[in-house]
């Protein structure tokens, strides 16, 4: 965790950091996108437990996907990678029951800033 001065509390943030790797561990800059973002907080507790049921061995992590193309960091997401041992065409076959089965109907809790991917 960095030194960077946080509003999110100290136990979600050791909640988040068990259930993920954070692909920036110096900079803190998923943790600040989660904090300019706090709607998603809930929604990144609670999707481990759903993707469980489709990649039973998977790791997740988290980066801040900058938009190359925006001049705005309103366009920058997160996004969720799935790695798992699973075969190619099985992991995106289960990507795609994951997405229907619930991450269509959760998602608009995102306001589009998550997306949700294999690795």
């Amino acid at each position: 965790m960095t030194n960077t001065i946080l509003n999110i509390p100290q136990s979600e943030i050791e909640r988040l950091e068990s259930l993920y790797d954070f692909c920036d561990r110096e900079s803190g800059e998923v943790l600040q996108f989660i904090e300019n973002h706090s709607h998603l907080t809930a929604l990144l507790l609670e999707i481990p437990e759903k993707i469980v049921q489709f990649f039973p061995d998977a790791s997740l992590s988290l980066k801040v996907i900058i938009d190359p193309e925006s001049s705005s960091d309103e366009d920058d997401m997160l996004g969720l990678a799935i790695a798992s041992n699973i075969d190619a065409e099985e992991s995106v076959d289960r990507l795609e029951k994951f997405d229907y089965d619930w991450w269509l109907e959760a998602s608009a809790g995102s306001g589009n800033k998550l997306l949700i991917d294999l690795e």
